[in-house]
């Protein structure tokens, strides 16, 4: 509510010049440049966009901190992760054609296991910081 509206509810004037409440700030003003919060400060437009904004940021915070806690595999650093080792199975995975590879056959399997581990990563691992990337067969021809 505006200061200017409680004012004007309480039958008190709206003339003069306010002073904001927020310790630092040195805004003086109308009635209507005023909000009263909930503990009847009075605190001025800009005052209260700052702490709408932090408070929009510290929600927003929390909220990310919440997904990375339950859903850790919906969270940024997963987002990398699982390119990453997208890049490294097609990389890889010419490796497993046994119609059209060079490698032996124990080459080939050691690349379907490690194929198979990156597959796996988002199972095998709790979170995305937790990673511990399988180690690149060399080839065996």
């Amino acid at each position: 509510m505006t200061l200017e509206d409680k004012l004007l509810v309480d039958n008190e004037s709206t003339d003069g010049v306010f002073n904001c409440s927020v310790v630092d700030c040195t805004f003086t003003g109308p009635a209507f440049a005023f909000h009263v919060m909930d503990d009847d400060a009075v605190i001025c437009s800009n005052c209260l966009l700052d702490e709408n904004r932090n408070l929009l940021i510290e929600t927003e915070t929390i909220e990310k901190q919440r997904v990375e806690q339950e859903e850790p595999w919906n969270t940024e650093l997963a987002k990398a992760v699982k390119l990453e080792r997208n890049r490294l199975i097609n990389e890889s995975i010419w490796a497993t054609d046994s119609a059209t590879t060079p490698l032996s056959e124990d080459s080939r399997a050691e690349f379907c296991a490690y194929i198979q581990a990156l597959h796996r990563i988002t199972i095998d691992f709790a979170c995305p910081a937790d990673v511990v990337w399988p180690t690149l067969p060399v080839p065996q021809y």
